[in-house]
């Protein structure tokens, strides 16, 4: 059962059922041997009301146990006779206490919440003091209490203290928990209703529930620390309601806002609630929608309230709005009632204002069904009609020692409505069910055998019988008196008396002597007693349920029967059991569309009969497959399809880039080839400038990505083609619509991927990144290797690339994409001009332009002294010449010189195992054995009096240049991180830190037809906030202010300062995002805030705190708004659990078994097991343990794990083999300096990256099998945002910033053995990226 996508009901057996999307049938709860009356579910969580009147929890859908952490501290103070020691002072804290010294807390005091709860290991003494291992005993030191620790003992360290931990661990899972209630007896004040919400309170936190029960007082409790990691909470207080305002019943919306019923049948709204007062601080009162006809419940959504009539009338809200109260409580209450049709028992509001229903049937009114509201949406939020869910409900399955629940016949005694007869005649309708050794049918009761069974419960349990009237008076006293509390509890207790008087007075009447008129009137002592549908009938059912639990042994032969109420309309079903209650809170069903099977047709056609054997189907048929074997005559003849072109033009605006340049208006054209419209074999994209003559034709093989670029909601697209990426000068495109930016992105990329060939899910080699705004683009190393596409050319096992010399001039400096290890060749074409006395082509090692690098081979013909040289510069010095003759020996023996002026001279130098080999025209002219090894080669230069002609780069591995790579949008998602593995397996996660799974489509959200496929596609949803800043400056006249200084940053801006960015420049991505909320003040800012939410510092930028001190002159604080995302796309999500980081591993596992590890928001590392090819989800999430918190993980090459700490510490599991694949143990790994706080790391065959808080990026050197940990810290580079490495010996990033572009994808040059760390970022493609991943991309 996954959270988020089921309805729960509870039937009038008290069982409780779930359906689910995409399943057709009702499944039952497990039985535990409680009934239940009332449910109320949100995201995986389920709180109910039991038959005992009790409070109940059932959480589901949880992938890691939850643990609490339970701690406290030892203090001891030191003297010069004992040292250190528990003598404390009397000013002292205790011996034993809690973290800040002002509660006494041991571990004696320390117990388990409930029985849900157990030790999930023993008390042990933390050893980790701020990331960092502590001595043997795990004390730290300080000055005095309190003060600030440190790890080692001083000269003025005159106490310490230690940290005592323990874990404890909730059980209860997919299991039902009692909830401590008001008083140990329950019964003192039982509850009747209970609602649950507040998850989604703006600026609150989102792990928090607010419960909201109801007693049968009136008054209404809320559960107080109900959060993930504490399902049942911590306690109730009482929240007052007005004098003669008691409740009835209440419902609570996401939003946290609370609408209450009272007995008058009016509403209660609450009013001031906020992140920082979630119960809020009053109540206003909404009038029941007519004066005859009081309301019995309403159900809150976000948009919408609805509400249900005494009398079962539904009603609609219109106006309503469920926003912060403190905003605008015109919204919060609405404008007026509306009265809809159809008649409903209870309703139910669930996620995306969805609304449900129980309504009686039209034929039976004791038959009642399921419906949900169709055509609901923001436009339409009262929907069109109700439609019955018919999915099957299995309620044949009942316990058979007790026969028809109590709780199921107290459907009998809700008929006290409208009907003349008594609480006592309706108990009088109770009988015994004989067994089979009574002679007499089970349709006849036996009178007397129910006589002695009412005598036995007198005798045996008074009080059991007394708490059944109760509940039987009370509910019918409830529905004619408009007062509770003091008055209903009086006037019930005399009734109670009255009724038990009676019933043990006289017997009951059988049927046969009943009123042979069933029309006939009540006597004036009997009069009828109203009670609506809606009561609560909690009393008279947890009653008998105690009373089967209760009687004493009676044996068989004097007793053989059982409790039950007589049925005597047992017509259509109406004996059967029926829905009671439901809930929709934790669905998100969109529309009835979206759940087909929940609404399957129960009439079925009375001809069954198949038309699979009719004659004339079988006629068909081969006739069919006569003309198919004709046609297979001419399966080896061409297809004669006339190729057809297409055009789509639009009116744009574009911009070249560049400095100083501006959008100008054109005419967009583009223009396919293909033999349909599906299939584009070529095609141009045109662009025709309307104000000048300047217009551009672009090949569409020629594009290598086409990605959204919008600003400030201004639709925009970026065209990259390899020079301009070269550049870092895409094209950017502006259109006057989002739909048509859309459109033609659509159209672009369907075309692109035509040409080709990227059609289909990407190869399982591919690499992910992903942009700004959450698009994933995926480059497909094999896909222009399978069409041909690919200027580089193969020839036999080897791959070649021409460089691009044409008017370039010299020195030639140029790079090898691969290097130049042994295998790979460099073609040179070049003529001597009259002037050129010496020339030299030279091997160089590190980075491009800069002089003094280390050169593998330097080859250098001197015409003026007739002489070759061969040599290699190392370390600065010029190392021994080799010296070889100019001439160059033919076949046939003869000798020719080979280098003359004006000729064109072919060189082509080789590397092979042990040296450089060299052609000159053709011939081998010598070699020169390796001082510097080839593989650490990185370019190559040309210079002397020469001309260029050709350069050829051949080597053993595909030559794809960075700037060449075609980067595929894979169609519709939003995702914050992207992991892609070897196997296929790619993993994502969102801003909320949902997971998602690749499911090998592409395509979905604007993506149609064709370009999208027919499966794998997914809906997905998104959670982000936007952040602003406000600024201000204090000035002696008006302390802080918006005035600040002339050099200032603006007083509303990002975190940088730089731009400004108010609360109205603020706009949504696009038109699928939606505001879920206002803009409010972030309390949980990094660093800290003081109680408005303001950060003091010293002057801008400087480092920020929560508390102002002397020197403070400027502070800042956060607002945050949140909004939404609705889209689709080829994700499928994962389980519940949300996550903050995922690593999958970066090898091929011979075994199929793909390894996945993740950090949970909670900061637990988990592994996941099951994963594999075929199943990439995985099956279940397995807790790994550890004392510490973490932020980042990373899988090596070779099956090592490494994690990042939230303190930025970085950890290695020890211990990892197949037969304990979440290892032993954690090893820390120092941080280059105190001041090195890391946020993540990425570890490959290149070796562990590490990338700190100021966008440093780190390698760890000295890893060795018997040195996993490693020895020592290099730095690669700095400015950087993202980095990944996988099985290739690259890295790969993506920079913060580069030639002012921001969110640029490079690769890192001239990493060798010799310099792992390599020399230089080469640009890919930029700007506007923000993650990638190659650890699919396998050597």
């Amino acid at each position: 059962m996954q959270p988020g996508s089921s309805i729960f009901s509870v039937n009038s057996s008290g069982r409780v059922f779930y359906l689910e999307q995409g399943s057709s049938v009702w499944k039952e709860f497990q039985y535990l041997g409680i009934e239940f009356k009332k449910i109320a579910a949100v995201k995986n969580v389920v709180w109910a009301i039991g038959g005992d009147h009790q409070i109940y929890v059932y959480v589901y859908g949880v992938e890691v146990p939850i643990r609490v952490k339970e701690t406290f501290f030892e203090n001891e103070r030191w003297n010069p006779v004992e040292g250190f020691c528990a003598n404390l002072l009397p000013t002292d804290r205790p011996h034993f206490s809690s973290m800040d010294g002002y509660q006494e807390k041991s571990r004696e005091s320390i117990h388990l919440p409930t029985m849900a709860w157990v030790w999930d290991d023993e008390w042990h003494i933390e050893t980790l003091f701020n990331g960092m291992q502590l001595p043997i005993g795990g004390w730290t030191y300080a000055v005095d209490f309190p003060a600030e620790y440190y790890d080692k003992k001083g000269f003025t360290s005159c106490v310490r203290r230690r940290k005592w931990i323990r874990c404890r661990k909730y059980v209860a899972i997919d299991s039902w928990s009692a909830v401590p209630g008001l008083n140990k007896d329950v019964c003192e004040e039982p509850f009747i209703d209970i609602s649950v919400g507040g998850y989604d309170i703006s600026g609150g936190n989102e792990s928090e529930l607010m419960v909201w029960a109801v007693t049968v007082a009136g008054r209404i409790m809320v559960r107080q620390g109900v959060t993930d990691s504490n399902p049942e909470g911590w306690g109730w207080i009482h929240i007052p309601t007005p004098t003669g305002k008691e409740v009835s019943q209440l419902s609570v919306a996401a939003s946290g806002l609370v609408w209450a019923v009272t007995w008058h049948g009016s509403v209660l709204v609450r009013q001031g609630i906020s992140a920082l007062d979630p119960t809020g601080n009053s109540w206003c009162e909404v009038e029941a929608p007519r004066p005859e006809i009081p309301l019995a419940m309403v159900s809150v959504g976000f948009s919408i309230v609805w509400g249900v009539g005494r009398d079962g009338s539904v009603w609609f809200r219109q106006g309503f709005k469920s926003v912060d109260s403190s905003a605008s409580d015109v919204l919060i209450k609405g404008t007026k009632w509306i009265k809809m049709i159809g008649t409903v028992s209870m309703i139910s509001v669930g996620l995306e204002d969805q609304v449900f229903s129980i309504s009686p049937s039209s034929q039976n009114q004791d038959i009642r069904w399921i419906q949900m509201r169709t055509g609901v949406s923001p436009s339409d939020l009262s929907g069109k009609t109700w439609k019955t869910i018919t999915a099957q409900a299995p309620f044949q399955s009942f316990r058979p020692s007790r026969g028809r629940s109590v709780s199921e016949s107290s459907q009998k005694l809700r008929r006290f409505s409208g009907s003349s007869e008594t609480p006592s005649e309706a108990l009088s309708t109770l009988s015994v069910e004989p067994t089979a050794s009574v002679s007499k049918s089970e349709d006849e009761p036996d009178v007397s055998m129910f006589n002695n069974f009412g005598n036995n419960i007198i005798k045996f349990s008074g009080e059991i019988a007394l708490a059944t009237a109760v509940g039987a008076v009370t509910q019918a006293t409830v529905g004619r008196i408009p007062i509770v509390g003091t008055v209903v509890a009086s006037a019930a207790t005399r009734a109670v008396a009255q009724e038990v008087a009676r019933y043990s007075a006289s017997p009951a009447k059988t049927e046969s002597e009943s009123d042979p008129d069933p029309e006939s009137e009540s006597k004036p002592d009997s009069e009828p007693m109203q009670v609506e549908s809606t009561m609560d009938e909690s009393m008279f059912v947890s009653a008998f349920d105690k009373f089967d639990d209760s009687v004493p042994e009676v044996p068989a032969e004097s007793m053989s029967a059982r409790v039950t109420f007589d049925d005597d309309e047992n017509e259509d079903g109406a004996g059967e059991p029926q829905w009671m209650w439901l809930t929709g809170g934790s669905c998100t069903v969109r529309n009835d569309k979206s759940s087909p099977d929940w609404f399957l047709e129960t009439k079925r056609p009375e001809r069954q009969k198949t038309i699979e054997l009719e004659p004339w189907r079988q006629d068909i048929i081969a006739s069919l497959i006569s003309n198919n074997a004709e046609t297979k005559k001419y399966s080896n003849f061409e297809d004669a399809i006339e190729r057809s072109s297409w055009v789509k033009k639009g009116l744009i605006k574009f911009n070249l880039g560049g400095q100083g340049q501006r959008f100008e208006q054109a005419y967009l054209e583009l223009e396919q080839c293909g033999s349909t419209e599906n299939s584009v074999d070529f095609g141009t994209l045109s662009i025709f400038s309307t104000k000048s003559n300047f217009k551009e034709h672009i090949s569409l093989s020629e594009i290598t990505c086409i990605s959204f670029c919008s600003e400030k909601s201004t639709p925009q697209l970026a065209v990259f083609t390899p020079k301009r990426s070269k550049l870092l000068l895409p094209i950017h495109i502006r259109f006057n619509s989002e739909k048509e930016m859309e459109e033609w992105h659509a159209d672009l990329v369907s075309g692109i991927n035509g040409v080709r060939g990227t059609v289909g899910r990407p190869s399982s080699s591919s690499i992910f990144s992903l942009t700004n705004r959450g698009e994933v683009l995926v480059f497909d190393p094999s896909a222009n290797l399978d069409t041909g596409l690919d200027e580089n050319s193969e020839v036999g096992s080897s791959y070649s690339q021409e460089i691009e010399v044409f008017e370039k001039p010299l020195p030639l400096l140029e790079g090898l994409t691969n290097g130049f290890e042994p295998g790979s060749s460099l073609y040179v074409e070049l003529r001597l001009l009259e002037s050129c006395d010496t020339f030299s082509l030279n091997l160089m090692l590190g980075k491009l332009g800069i002089p003094g690098v280390d050169i593998s081979l330097h080859f250098n013909p001197r015409l003026n002294l007739d002489q070759i040289v061969l040599n290699s510069y190392q370390n600065g010095v010029w190392e021994n010449e080799e010296k070889l003759p100019v001439i160059v020996i033919m076949d046939d023996g003869s000798a020719i010189r080979a280098f003359q002026r004006s000729n064109i001279i072919q060189l082509v130098i080789k590397a092979l195992a042990d040296k450089y080999e060299i052609f000159v025209n053709g011939m081998k002219f010598g070699g020169f054995k390796y001082r510097l090894r080839p593989e650490h080669v990185t370019h190559f230069k040309i210079g002397g009096d020469v001309e260029v002609n050709k350069v050829v780069y051949t080597s053993k591995s595909r030559i794809l240049p960075p700037t060449d790579m075609y980067w595929r949008s894979l169609g519709g998602g939003h995702l914050l991180q992207v992991e892609c593995g070897p196997g296929g397996v790619v993993w994502g996660l969102s801003y909320d830190g949902t997971a998602w799974v690749y499911t090998g489509g592409w395509g979905g959200a604007h993506f149609k037809g064709s370009a999208s496929s027919n499966q794998g596609i997914y809906p997905m949803q998104d959670r982000k906030y936007f952040y602003i800043y406000e600024n201000q400056r204090w000035n002696p006249l008006t302390g802080f202010s918006a005035h600040g200084l002339p050099t200032d940053r603006y007083m509303w801006s990002d975190k940088s300062g730089k731009y400004s960015a108010t609360k109205e420049s603020i706009k949504l991505p696009s038109s699928a995002w939606q505001w879920t909320g206002d803009w409010i003040v972030d309390y949980h800012t990094p660093g800290g805030v003081d109680r408005d939410g303001w950060q003091f510092a010293t002057d801008f930028p400087a480092s920020y705190h929560d508390k102002k001190t002397f020197t403070d002159y400027v502070r800042r604080r956060r607002w945050a708004r949140r909004s939404q995302l609705e889209t689709s796309g080829p994700w499928k999500p994962v389980g519940s659990t949300k996550l903050i980081d995922i690593s999958i591993q970066p090898w091929v596992d011979a075994k199929s078994k793909v390894s996945v590890w993740a950090v949970a928001t909670n900061g637990e590392a988990l592994l996941r097991q099951g994963v594999s090819k075929d199943i990439p989800e995985g099956t279940a999430w397995t807790h790994v343990m550890s004392d510490s918190l973490f932020q980042g993980v990373s899988i090596g090459v070779d099956g090592s794990v490494w994690m990042v700490s939230s303190e930025g510490l970085i950890f290695l599991r020890q211990g990892i083999s197949d037969m304990s694949p979440t290892g032993r143990c954690w090893s820390q790994v120092s941080n280059p300096d105190k001041t090195t706080v890391f946020r993540s790391v990425s570890c490959g065959r290149v070796g562990l990256c590490g990338l700190d808080s100021t966008g440093r990026l780190w390698l760890r050197q000295g890893i060795q099998p018997q040195f996993p940990e490693g020895t020592s810290w290099a730095l690669v580079s700095e400015g950087v945002k993202s980095v990944s490495v996988g099985d290739q010996s690259d890295i790969w990033a993506v920079l913060e910033s580069q030639h002012g572009v921001g969110g640029v994808v490079a690769r890192r040059r001239g990493i060798t053995p010799a310099r792992p760390t390599g020399d230089e970022w080469e640009t890919c493609i930029g700007g506007g990226w923000k993650h990638i991943s190659i650890r699919g991309w396998t050597k």
